[in-house]
């Protein structure tokens, strides 16, 4: 009877220590995909933020996403102009973005407009300064945003 109580002691701490590496490796790895999808979550987010902005007729809003060259280049009323120019900026109802990468201080983030037209395609290159992502520019269906 004392090789059995050995055993199932034996049994029982081992089953523990495999318990606890589980533990363990399964922490580091949510850690670790937590930090992967926040690093494409945000580029994504603020290029979604742009569009969500423009559909809500948020413009201005809109506009402060832009990178800090673009933004001194154009005011409001020039910039309202620009978009005009790309009519699937103004009649978009949704966005997706399925293809993200993210490269030292940058990233492309691309997908398609959901317009009334059907969907047209679009990239948008971001640069990060610090914690926030400014966008450098948008090409929707071939047409840079001037």
């Amino acid at each position: 009877m004392a090789d059995n109580q050995k055993i199932v002691k034996y049994v029982g701490i081992g089953c523990g220590v495999v318990l606890l590496l589980g533990c363990c490796i399964g922490g580091g790895a949510y850690v670790a995909c937590n930090k992967f999808a926040g690093t494409l979550g945000a580029p994504k987010g603020a290029a979604e933020g742009f569009f969500s902005d423009m559909r809500q007729g948020r413009p201005e809003a809109a506009l402060q996403r832009m990178d800090g060259a673009y933004q001194a280049s154009h005011d409001l009323a020039r910039f309202q102009q620009a978009t005009t120019m790309i009519p699937a900026i103004a009649s978009q109802t949704d966005t997706t973005f399925n293809s993200i990468q993210v490269n030292a201080g940058g990233a492309t983030v691309s997908g398609h407009l959901t317009t009334p037209n059907g969907d047209q395609p679009v990239t948008v290159s971001l640069s990060q300064i610090g914690e926030n992502w400014y966008i450098d520019s948008i090409v929707v269906a071939n047409v840079p945003l001037p």
